[in-house]
């Protein structure tokens, strides 16, 4: 008797979460967009894309950035309308030579330069959300390229740079 009671019980309060679940407060996942380029040897400076928010554009003004621009790969994770934005830019002024997992932030931008294999955060990463950005070395045997994935996505998208840059430079 006392199973079927601790049954009917387990069953009425498993059917009234589902039922009041969606009427809860839940938090927004923020959407993050993400960009990825490659500078070589040259004088322009180097502006963020267009999308990029101010905060983008104004860490690059200050690190005062030059060479040519060669598009890699961007996207973006939306969790919906309403929601906070995340933006992240990546620099690289070398090929990218090892795997590294990045920081995303919690709110606002970041600004990731890879210089002497090792990628520096504009400004410094304090709050992090629990997604990170993963760079890898490209697996073109002719051109150089990478590969990226955010969070724990299976797919991982494989890039080579535009206009092409030959293995080794």
């Amino acid at each position: 008797m006392w199973i079927r009671i601790g049954a009917v019980s387990c069953t009425v309060a498993l059917f009234l979460y589902w039922v009041v679940m969606p009427f809860l407060p839940t938090k927004p996942v923020p959407e993050i967009s993400y960009n990825l380029v490659r500078v070589t040897a040259g004088e322009r400076v180097v502006v963020a894309a267009s999308h990029q928010g101010p905060g983008i554009s104004n860490e690059l003004a200050a690190l005062n950035l030059r060479g040519e621009t060669h598009g890699g790969i961007g996207g973006s994770v939306s969790s919906g309308q309403d929601v906070p934005h995340i933006d992240v830019e990546l620099i690289a002024l070398e090929p990218i030579t090892k795997e590294v997992q990045l920081a995303v932030p919690e709110t606002g931008y970041v600004l990731y330069v890879l210089k002497n294999g090792t990628w520096t955060a504009h400004p410094m990463v304090l709050k992090k959300d629990k997604r990170t950005l993963t760079v890898e070395p490209g697996t073109d045997l002719y051109y150089d390229g990478g590969r990226v994935k955010l969070g724990k996505e299976a797919n991982v998208h494989a890039f080579t740079w535009y206009p092409v840059i030959p293995k080794g430079q």
